[in-house]
């Protein structure tokens, strides 16, 4: 009899360790297999847009902020792990030394670059006509081509003061560069001679 209740003792031991680690092994199973069926919060992207008349938005019928509001309804509508949100920073008619000037200067900029996760720059436009109007005068190609190539030297330091600029604010950020690069062709189609040159 004493034999019995041992052995039965023993066996409600065995049953109830049993049961402990099925119950254990169930809570730890339910636990994490909940928490990967719920929905994971979306990743917050940081668009940080700053430039000319493209970046504000001019020509946009609909008045709304040009191409980055039209990539942030892209991007929130297509992408359901992401909600991107957009600070625009455009200025019709800077150039790319008065772009440059805000982003050493504007504190209210320099905090959008820092916590940008991508920024987008356009210039380059405003900075064509500029020389175009210092430079009417000329009615040569081969005169305006050459005085196009000593420009582009200029130009491109202007747009390395910009870039470094931005990078000494935020290293790793992704960065886009674009623009009209013939803003003459844009406005005046009809002036073959300038669109040859540049």
């Amino acid at each position: 009899m004493k034999h019995q209740k041992k052995r039965s003792k023993s066996k409600l031991i065995i049953w109830s360790i049993l049961i402990l680690i099925f119950v254990t092994v169930g809570v730890f199973w339910a636990v994490g297999h909940l928490d990967s069926n719920q929905p994971t919060k979306p990743k917050t992207v940081r668009l940080t847009a700053i430039g000319d008349s493209l970046t504000y938005g001019v020509g946009d019928s609909s008045g709304k902020g040009g191409y980055t509001n039209l990539i942030r309804k892209k991007v929130n509508r297509s992408q359901h792990n992401v909600v991107m949100t957009t600070s625009n920073f455009g200025i019709s008619g800077e150039t790319t030394d008065q772009i440059n000037h805000r982003v050493i200067t504007s504190k209210k900029l320099q905090a959008s670059i820092k916590q940008a996760d991508v920024i987008t720059v356009t210039t380059g436009g405003n900075d064509m006509l500029h020389f175009l109007k210092s430079n009417i005068g000329i009615q040569n190609d081969k005169l305006l081509s050459q005085q196009l190539k000593k420009y582009s030297l200029v130009y491109q330091k202007r747009v390395t003061r910009l870039l470094e600029s931005i990078r000494h604010l935020n290293k790793h950020v992704q960065l886009f560069v674009f623009g009209i690069y013939n803003p003459v062709y844009v406005y005046f189609p009809q002036v073959s001679f300038i669109s040859r040159s540049i």
